[in-house]
């Protein structure tokens, strides 16, 4: 099971690197909107 998800992470190395970029960008925006939520609540 290491290998084949190593390999298929090898393959996807740039495509999966950008989506978590955008998946931390993504986090760190709703928590701040959900903040500004709560304080404004």
């Amino acid at each position: 099971m290491r290998r084949a998800y190593e390999s298929l992470a090898d393959q996807n190395n740039i495509s999966a690197g950008l989506a978590i970029g955008d998946d931390v960008g993504n986090i760190s925006d709703s928590r701040l909107s959900h903040g500004n939520h709560s304080i404004v609540e």
